[in-house]
């Protein structure tokens, strides 16, 4: 659970999403806006504003929404490994 309030921000309209302050619940919300919009993932991401979150929470965030919708894999590699964003993180 992330330990602050967070809020989905449409930048565009200055309307706002609400959810539960969880990852999981963050990514679904934004899968949902994306379902009810007929523009591509990225123009729903260049679009939303997550306050609230961390720069760590929000690339988690977006390894799993892009996980989830084009099967796409965000990885971290270090110097003996490779971290999946998306399901390492869990």
């Amino acid at each position: 659970m992330l330990t602050n309030k967070v809020f989905i921000e449409r930048l565009y309209e200055g309307s706002t999403i609400d959810c539960k302050s969880e990852i999981d619940d963050i990514v679904d919300a934004i899968i949902e806006e994306y379902h009810a919009n007929e523009i591509c993932i990225g123009e729903v991401i260049g679009s939303l504003c997550i306050h609230g979150a961390s720069i760590e929470d929000v690339a988690i965030i977006y390894a799993k929404v892009y996980s989830k919708i084009e099967e796409d894999k965000v990885i971290r590699i270090t110097d003996s490994d490779e971290v999946n964003l998306a399901e390492d993180y869990d």
